[in-house]
């Protein structure tokens, strides 16, 4: 019992050890680890707030890193150590720039203390500016202010009519008159009134003649304009998307739609792996769009076709291609090697050629 008691301050001591190993470690003491800046204006730039703290703990105090959540807020923090017991800070900066509203940013400061990382937290409201003239006309042709460099049109159907209009200022103190060079053939382009009075605005009305354009798909044009008689060529653009509206099909396109969807479901799928792996022309497929009458689909009835314009024979191709390219492939090369004959062909020609493509009797290559 007694040796018991005289090893007794011994373990007491190797007990407390580690406890007072943990407190010598570097401690950031905040006063506080929020702070709402309440409404800001916009117009007066960043605003900035220092989060004190104290180094309570034993060891000197290394801050490795500070991290925030968004670029607009800007930490700078103490490089060097920070020596137990005494006082430093963080300051934050926050850029108001373009954030109108309210906001919540962190700040995430990485030490050797215990505990290792600390989270601060800026809040407030952000109170949008009035936009000047620059702002909301950011591109400056001579003094011409405009929303935009770029008319972008969208999307517009072949064949179809689209007008655009945008308003230009004249930021000058002159009167300012303003035409335009280098229209292609399928856009007109006007302005009102062409002679801008000092610090007024006009309408420029351009419109955009896809039947002229002759085109599909995304498309770029250029032109220029002339302010004051001094030419500036090629300094607007315009872009538009030119294609069909495939959401407005007639019922008989839905109802094939259904019908090729259902019959590639049920027949071409289920051979599409085994079609693949062998590389081989799978006549079953080619009988099988003959005997639905889908090569028919890709020529005319006088011929012996059934007369479907091209989205209809697009249609049909897509379900197939949704279960099997390969079988897809079949309608559209029909569709495409016999287009020079459709397309050139004189009658003698497309008599004797296109009736058998029809019937699915020959087959044509592309």
């Amino acid at each position: 019992m007694k040796r018991t008691l005289a090893f007794l301050p011994l373990i007491l001591l190797l007990m407390a050890a580690p406890v007072n190993a943990q407190s010598k470690k570097a401690v950031a003491s905040f006063a506080t680890d929020v702070h709402d800046f309440g409404k800001i204006k916009e117009a007066d730039g960043p605003v900035t707030y220092q989060f004190e703290f104290t180094n309570t703990g034993g060891e000197p105090l290394i801050i490795s890193n500070v991290a925030s959540s968004c670029g607009c807020t800007t930490p700078n923090y103490p490089k060097s150590p920070v020596l137990p017991g005494t006082k430093n800070s963080i300051t934050v900066s926050y850029n108001p720039a373009g954030r109108p509203g309210r906001f919540e940013k962190t700040i995430t400061i990485y030490t050797n203390g215990d505990p290792d990382i600390y989270v601060l937290k800026i809040t407030g409201e952000v109170i949008p500016k009035q936009p000047s003239l620059e702002d909301i006309y950011p591109n400056n042709i001579e003094g011409l202010r405009l929303r935009s460099m770029q008319i972008a049109f969208n999307t517009i159907e072949p064949g179809k009519k689209a007008t655009q209009t945008v308003e230009v200022v004249n930021s000058t103190d002159a009167p300012m008159k303003v035409d335009f060079i280098e229209v292609p053939p399928f856009m007109t382009v006007k302005i009102d009134p062409s002679n801008i009075p000092p610090k007024g605005k006009a309408q420029v009305t351009i419109t955009y003649d896809a039947a002229a354009r002759n085109d599909w798909g995304f498309v770029y044009d250029r032109f220029g304009i002339v302010i004051n008689d001094k030419k500036l060529p090629g300094r607007l653009a315009v872009t538009a998307n030119i294609q069909e509206d495939f959401s407005k099909l007639t019922e008989e396109q839905k109802m094939l739609q259904q019908t090729v969807r259902q019959l590639a479901k049920e027949k071409v799928e289920p051979r599409a792996a085994e079609i693949d792996a062998s590389g081989e022309y799978p006549w079953d497929m080619f009988e099988l769009l003959r005997d639905n009458d889908l090569l028919a689909l890709c020529f005319p009835e006088e011929l012996d076709g059934a007369g479907a314009d091209l989205l209809t024979v697009c249609i049909a191709i897509e379900e197939l291609a949704k279960v099997c390219t390969n079988t897809s492939l079949i309608l559209g090369v029909c569709k495409l090697g016999s287009q020079p004959i459709m397309l050139a062909g004189n009658d003698q020609q497309l008599k004797k050629y296109i009736p058998p493509l029809a019937r699915g009797e020959k087959q044509c290559a592309f």
